[in-house]
Order: C-alpha cells, then sequence, then structure tokens
C-alpha cells in the first residue's frame, strides 16, 4: 500500500547513531551482533531447535546466497519526515477505529502469565542471538542455524497472531513500490504506510485476545521501536521505548540496542522468503512443475529468466488456489499478504531498494509486475477477511477504508502505457479488481476508456478475460459485476475509441 517506488534514504536517527557495535563490513553486508552463549548446554538446545525448523528450507537457502550481495548505499527509501506530524489525520483515521482505546502503557501494562511465557520464548533466542558476536546478515556460508531458527520462529509468530500480523504487514511495506509513484513523490511517507502504521498502533492498543494473538504484545512493540529507530523519527521511537520498559516481562529480554537489528532482520527474513518463492525447475529458468499447473494461463506472457519474476508469479499462484475451509488457510494468505507487500524488482541483491536495476528492466515488463503486485494485495486482502470471518477471527483493521487508500493510490500504476501491448489484459484486470472493490468514483472513465479500448463489449466477455487471471469468484464476481453496471457502458459509447481522449460522465452517474 506504500505509494513510492522506494524513499530517499533518511540519516541515522539519534538512537541509530549511538549503535556503534552494528556496522557495514566492506561495504556489501549488514551485519548483526550477535551472542555467544552462556554454556554448551544451551548452544545444544539453540542447535537443536534450529535444525528442527530449518531443515525443510536450509539446503535451497544455502544454495542461493552464495552470488547475492548485500543492500548498497544511495538505495532509496521512504523518508519520513522528521517533524511530530507524522501520521496526517485525514489518512490515518481512515483506516482506524473510533477511539476510545486505552493509552500505550495501560494498554501493554498488564501483561498475563501466557504473555510472559509466549514472549519470552521468543525474546529469549532472539536476545541470545544479536549480541557482542558479530554475524552477516547476507553471508555467503549462512553460518548460523540460530539465526535461521529466529527467522522461523518470527514466520510462525506473524501469521499466528492477529496482533502482530497487523504490525508485520506495515513493516513489509517499508520499501514497497505498490503504484509507481515517481521519484519526486519519496519526501514523506506514501498514505498508505501511514495508514498501515495507525493500524498497528491501533492493534496493539486494542490488546486483541483472540486465540491467535495471546502473548504477542510485547514482540509487537520491540518491532515498532525498532522501526522507528531504523526509519522513523526520535519522539516515536521514545514512546514505543517507554512502553516497552514497561511491560512485565524478564530482565534479560531484547535490549534497546538490538531494536534496530530486529527489524533488519524482519525485512531480510522477508527478503528470504520471496528468494525461496522463486525456485526454478531442474531443467532450467522454468518454475516447478506443480507451481506452473496453478499459475492462470494469463500470466504466462513473461518471460521466466528474472527470479524476481518468478517469485511474483509464484505468489500468483498460491492465491490463485484458494481453499477457505481449513482455518490453516488464515496463516498461509497472511505469509501470501506479507510476501507480496515485501516484494521488489530488485529483491535478489537485498530487501533495500536497487533503482538502479530497476533501469535494466524491459519498462513494460516492469510495470505490469507493479499492477500484478498492486492488485494482489487486494485480493489477497478480502480472501484474508473472508477467512477471518469464516473462522470467528477477529481482525480490527478497516480493510475497506484501506482499500481505498490503496485504490486511490493505484492511479499513478501508468495502466495506459500496457494498453495496445501483450501485457494489456494485465491493465485490465487489475485496475478493473482493484476498482470493484473499493471503487474510486474519479477513475469510472479512466477505466471505461481502457474497456473501450481493449474492445470488451459485454461483462461476459469481461469475465473471460478477468478469470485468466487471479479471480476468486467468492469475493469478485458480485463486485465485478456491480462496477460493470455503475460504468454504464451504452452503444452512444461506441464512436470513443482512442483512450486518451476525454469520455463524458457516464448516463448512470448523471443525477
Amino acid at each position: 500500500m506504500a505509494s513510492g517506488t522506494a524513499a530517499a534514504k533518511v540519516r541515522p536517527s539519534a538512537p541509530e547513531q549511538q549503535q556503534s557495535q552494528q556496522q557495514p563490513v566492506g561495504g556489501t553486508a549488514t551485519w548483526i551482533d550477535f551472542n555467544t552463549l552462556g554454556s554448551q548446554g544451551s548452544r545444544k538446545d539453540v542447535r537443536a531447535q534450529a535444525a528442527r525448523a530449518s531443515a525443510a528450507a536450509r539446503k535451497a537457502t544455502l544454495a542461493k546466497k552464495q552470488a547475492r550481495k548485500g543492500p548498497q548505499p544511495g538505495s532509496f527509501i521512504f523518508a519520513l519526515p522528521k517533524s511530530k506530524a507524522t501520521e496526517p489525520t485525514a489518512v490515518a483515521n481512515i483506516v482506524r477505529k473510533p477511539p476510545d482505546k486505552p493509552q500505550d502503557q495501560e494498554a501493554l501494562g498488564n501483561v498475563t502469565a501466557a504473555d510472559r511465557s509466549y514472549t519470552q520464548k521468543l525474546l529469549s533466542v532472539v536476545t541470545q542471538n544479536l549480541q557482542r558476536r558479530r554475524l552477516s546478515i547476507d553471508s555467503s556460508g549462512e553460518t548460523s542455524l540460530a539465526h535461521t531458527s529466529i527467522r522461523s520462529m518470527l514466520w510462525d509468530a506473524m501469521t499466528s497472531s492477529t496482533t502482530l500480523f497487523q504490525v508485520a504487514i506495515f513493516m513489509a511495506g517499508t520499501h514497497s513500490n505498490t503504484c509507481g509513484l515517481p521519484r519526486s513523490a519519496f519526501a514523506h511517507m506514501g498514505p498508505g504506510l501511514i495508514a498501515l502504521r495507525g493500524a498497528s498502533l491501533d492493534a496493539i492498543q486494542a490488546r486483541i485476545t483472540g486465540s491467535d494473538a495471546e502473548g504477542i504484545a510485547p514482540v509487537a512493540v520491540a518491532l515498532l521501536a525498532g522501526w522507528e529507530r531504523r526509519y522513523g523519527d526520535l519522539e516515536s521511537y521514545e514512546v514505543h521505548m517507554k512502553a516497552w520498559k514497561t511491560l512485565a516481562i524478564a530482565g534479560n529480554s531484547l535490549e534497546e540496542q538490538n531494536m534496530a537489528t530486529l527489524t533488519d532482520l524482519t525485512l531480510e527474513m522477508y527478503r528470504m522468503g520471496l528468494d525461496e518463492q522463486s525456485t526454478t525447475a531442474p531443467s532450467g529458468y522454468m518454475m516447478p512443475v506443480k507451481v506452473m499447473a496453478s499459475l492462470p494461463q494469463g500470466f504466462h506472457v513473461f518471460s521466466l529468466r528474472r527470479a524476481e519474476t518468478r517469485s511474483l508469479l509464484t505468489l500468483s499462484a498460491q492465491l490463485a488456489t484458494h481453499y477457505p475451509k481449513s482455518k490453516s488457510v488464515i496463516s498461509r494468505l497472511r505469509r501470501i499478504a506479507l510476501e507480496n507487500m515485501a516484494w521488489s524488482p530488485t529483491h535478489t541483491h537485498g530487501y533495500e531498494p536497487r533503482p538502479d536495476l530497476e533501469d535494466q528492466y524491459d519498462s513494460l515488463e516492469l510495470i505490469a509486475l507493479y499492477h500484478i503486485r498492486a492488485v494482489q494485495i487486494s485480493i489477497c486482502g478480502v480472501l484474508l477477511q473472508e477467512a477471518m470471518d469464516m473462522h470467528g477471527v477477529t481482525w480490527s483493521f478497516d480493510l475497506q477504508g484501506g482499500l481505498h487508500v490503496h485504490t486511490q493510490s493505484c492511479q499513478h500504476l501508468r495502466t495506459e502505457m500496457l494498453i495496445g501491448t501483450k501485457y494489456q489484459d494485465i491493465a485490465l484486470w487489475s485496475r478493473f479488481v482493484l476498482c470493484s472493490l473499493a471503487r474510486a468514483p474519479a477513475q469510472d472513465v479512466f477505466l471505461t476508456r481502457v474497456v473501450k479500448r481493449v474492445d470488451v463489449k459485454s461483462f461476459v466477455q469481461l469475465r473471460t478475460i478477468l478469470e485468466r487471471f487471479v479471480y476468486p469468484p467468492t469475493v469478485l464476481s458480485n463486485p465485478c459485476r456491480a462496477l460493470w453496471d455503475t460504468l454504464g457502458i451504452a452503444p452512444e459509447w461506441e464512436r470513443y475509441t482512442d483512450l486518451f481522449q476525454p469520455y463524458p460522465t457516464p448516463t448512470s452517474e448523471v443525477a
């Protein structure tokens, strides 16, 4: 939902400048602090836990690390304004529930025994592995099994807890380029990221206590504090740290200097997940047979030589095979949502965007990929809401408000450049589905021009195109039909064939 291609990298905040133990080595690898374990028994415990957690993916991950470079200086991220007002009220309130919530410290101070047990289980492993001894996140040897164990535990926590997922999806949008905004728009945080940031704060304050969320609030606070220390402002960071220090957890839990490192670890975890999604078949650059069998036909216009293309289309294949009856689908959709949000066309080179490498793409292919990622944010959101409602899981996030913010930002996707190319059906599918899930009346005229330009004359013809992509009928059939009827494409419009020629207001919109 973040609306920039990547954002300008901010200068280190005051707390980050004090973090002297974390430093780049050789300008290419991101280093974290690693704690030397206190006893041989502890080492054995961590190794055993890591082995169980990572056995399935370890070999594939090791092979992919050999040729990877870390984040490079000069890459762009969202630059947050350093003033107090980092959340424009009009945007933030769209996706935030009404007030009537306790303050941060009140909401977070009453930590139960279950809270302490779950939190300490995760934080004890994180703490033991984020102090003193250096370990490179991007090291080609991937030497620490404990590091893999932390990633596994974080994935499990983020996909199991509604509260932590809300924070995680905000973090996943840190470097998002959902809408292809020009670099001139990078001066401030995008409206989507602002909305997710506010929703993350609300989720923690509300202290969701469902069966999928107990004991996770302290971890959520740690992640938000780390994000503010790395990318945000000093005032917000201090607020989070004040709440963190009031929590009733053990004294040897995650230390202040490691908060930003935990953020780095989480962003790197997303990137590594995307790398794993780009697995090829033994024959070469083709995706595995099972993935290709699930990939809707409309996506077969892409070359699969780029790992980033394969990873995004793998997520498309996963969304196309959606079975909502099992409660496990909630965790599955959350992971898809996180990886889809964190996707970038240069993720194999590091978790921070690389605009210089984006320039090496075919421009039309890159625009088409951004269309896919943008619409899948909305589709994944409504599928997740459907699954959570079906299984009685509460989600405080105002999804419909968030979809409206997202759809408004997507007017910058440069759809018109795809019309008349092999990607024009992708353009039609993505923009029509986006607007059907969160209608933006200001985009009606443009959307009608697109429909006419690709020579779609009936809803049956339109649905045939939509079904060649990700089109779960339970959540899209009715909204797409309603949008088609609202557009009111009438016979007298047939003479308008130029995409760039202004159209009159649809008859159904005339009072």
